[in-house]
């Protein structure tokens, strides 16, 4: 595997998102010698039935350092309010500093379209940031970086205005289990809140190791589910059908890019 020097930002809105939506993309990068830091833009202090305020914000905080590490990651959050995340200048500037800081090749973040608003709020602020990081009396405090990053965004379904492209394909076979074992640090939302709030609680089996096993079953299955939507394009692309994938839309707002250029900036091209 060729080893690369390139660090890629994903942020997320929440503690958890970079996990469900680029985990496998993070852990391939960083078995190629490269660098991945997880965003979170709130403290994900919203994000449960039972337990709130301070202790949530704590247990959130471990569960995605936890998270981060399983692919090799580092993490960072924000510190906005859970659910109450808006694209102003508060936040934009936030966004600015934390790529500057960084200093990105790359940038991840979701399409400004979902039915979450503070989804939509990060993806604004980050497509926001994508010229004005390069103005140097922007948050002059903070030196603009030697170039601009390019920008993708994270797969969804959604069609309104337009529906996802998907520019780069990513076999994530080999690394899918790291995937799921991020995605699995965050018991607080898999093991709890999800299951609540999106009505499947009962679905899920109530002892061990049934309960795990199912919960890690759900997660492969959203990732075998990338595979199959773009099935077509995937076996004409990389010449094969990998089991599992994650798709990516390439930004206007970045750095000009295409396809074959993104993989090679990822170091992608030796892993498949």
């Amino acid at each position: 595997m060729t080893m690369t020097g390139v660090r890629v930002l994903m942020f997320g809105a929440h503690p958890d998102d970079c996990e469900f939506e680029c985990a496998g993309l993070a852990a391939l990068v960083t078995r190629a010698g490269g660098t991945v830091e997880f965003v979170s833009a709130t403290d994900g202090s919203s994000g449960h039935h039972q337990i709130f305020g301070e202790e949530l914000v704590a247990r959130r905080l471990r569960e995605a350092e936890a998270g981060a590490a399983a692919v090799g990651a580092t993490v960072t959050n924000l510190g906005f309010p859970d659910g109450w995340l808006f694209p102003d200048r508060v936040l934009r500037e936030a966004v600015i500093t934390a790529i500057r800081g960084f200093g990105p090749d790359v940038v991840v973040c979701p399409r400004p379209c979902d039915y979450h608003p503070d989804h939509r709020a990060v993806a604004t602020a980050v497509l926001d940031a994508g010229y004005l990081l390069m103005v140097p009396g922007i948050v002059a405090e903070v030196p603009v970086p030697a170039r601009r990053p390019v920008i993708l965004h994270t797969c969804d379904t959604f069609t309104d205005p337009r529906p996802f492209r998907a520019d780069l394909l990513v076999d994530i076979d080999a690394v899918v289990e790291q995937k799921v074992d991020a995605i699995m640090a965050h018991e607080s939302q898999v093991r709890e809140w999800l299951p609540h709030v999106n009505g499947f609680a009962s679905e899920i089996p109530v002892t061990e190791p049934a309960r795990t096993a199912h919960l890690r079953a759900r997660e492969r299955a959203k990732a075998h589910g990338v595979a199959r939507r773009f099935a077509d394009e995937l076996e004409r692309r990389h010449g094969r059908l990998p089991e599992t994938a994650e798709a990516y839309e390439i930004s206007e707002y970045g750095a000009s890019a295409d396809p074959g250029s993104v993989r090679r900036i990822l170091g992608l091209a030796a892993v498949r």
